[in-house]
This record gives structure tokens, C-alpha cells and sequence, in this order.
């Protein structure tokens, strides 16, 4: 744009205008969804980075929900699980006391969190991550001995988490799982 406006005989303070034109051009033609939801996200916190926000899922939201779920302490993490996420674990849970196992809650690392998408649905803005958890395969019954995988055997679990930016969410971490599902899963040691 602003070489064009210098070929027309126009004025190098034109400048800014071309960035302008530019900058309006990309937001009409050249953004695509990530971008466009991301800059939603910057809406409602100017202070969002997603790589801050990356560790701060690696570090503290992963291993919080997983090992809550592991434990059968879904009350724990409730404020921050959609009620379509929730009724799910919930139902897995009461799954697990009615035939009273015991799933080993131990997470021994968490690695390749990954966003993969960046969503608007319903005028809000979604990340989607996957992200890898090796965790203890171990589940007891009630009279702790193992009916399935084993103390020392260590399994690599692929997870996929949609979370949803929320204006009113009051807590925390002002965003829901609305989403979290198991990619595969397989056998590391």
C-alpha cells in the first residue's frame, strides 16, 4: 500500500495510513480463526499469554484435574469442569466405587502440552490442547490387591482438553474444561 502511494505521487507521512489499510485488510482477509479468537481472549484479558498460560496448565491445572480424577476427588476440581465435563468424570468415578476399585493417582510426568486449536463457539473463545501424562497403571480392589497393570508399571496417556474463556467465571482460573478425553494410551515400562 505505501509503495503504491508513493508510485501515485503521494506523501511518505501517507505511511501510517497504508499500515492502517493494512492492518484493516488483515482483519477482513488474512486472519483466520486462531488469530481471531485469540484476539477476543486478549479482549477480555489484556494480560493473557498463551505461553504463560501453557506452563501454567503443565505445571498446575493438569496435574490438579488428573490427579483429582485419579483420586475420585471430583469436588475438589467441580468449579472448574463444564457440567457436561463433570457428569462425565462423575460417572466414571461412581463406576469405580460401585465395584470398588481403586485407580493409583500417582502422575510421574507431564509433557508435550500443546495447544492445538483456538476456537469461537457461541462467541466464546476455546483452546484445545493435547498433552502427554506418563501415571502409574495400577488398579486394586477393595482389598488392595491388583486386578489390573501393576505398581511399577508406568503408562503413557494421551489426553485432549477443550477449555472455554468465560467472562463471568469467578475463580481462580477464569476458564472451564468443557471437554477432556483420553487420544490413546500405551505401555512404557
Amino acid at each position: 500500500v505505501v509503495r503504491w502511494v508513493r508510485l501515485m505521487g503521494g506523501n511518505v507521512g501517507m505511511r501510517r495510513v497504508g499500515e492502517g489499510l493494512e492492518d484493516l485488510s488483515d482483519r477482513f482477509f488474512g486472519e483466520n480463526e486462531n488469530s481471531l479468537t485469540m484476539r477476543e481472549i486478549k479482549l477480555r484479558d489484556p494480560y493473557f499469554d498463551v505461553e504463560v498460560f501453557t506452563k501454567d496448565l503443565q505445571e498446575d491445572l493438569i496435574p490438579k484435574v488428573i490427579g483429582a480424577y485419579l483420586r475420585g476427588d471430583l469436588a475438589s476440581i467441580k468449579p472448574i469442569l463444564s457440567e457436561g465435563t463433570y457428569s462425565t468424570l462423575d460417572a466414571l468415578v461412581r463406576d469405580r466405587i460401585s465395584q470398588n476399585v481403586h485407580i493409583d493417582p500417582r502422575i510421574l510426568d507431564i509433557r508435550h502440552v500443546e495447544m492445538q486449536t483456538a476456537r469461537l463457539i457461541d462467541g466464546d473463545p476455546h483452546l484445545v490442547y493435547t498433552f502427554r501424562v506418563q501415571q502409574v497403571n495400577c488398579m486394586r480392589d477393595a482389598s488392595g490387591k491388583v486386578i489390573e497393570g501393576g505398581p511399577d508399571e508406568i503408562q503413557s496417556v494421551y489426553y485432549q482438553w477443550a477449555l472455554r474463556q468465560s467472562e463471568e467465571f469467578e475463580t481462580d482460573v477464569p476458564w472451564l474444561i468443557v471437554h477432556m478425553g483420553i487420544q490413546g494410551a500405551h505401555k512404557t515400562l
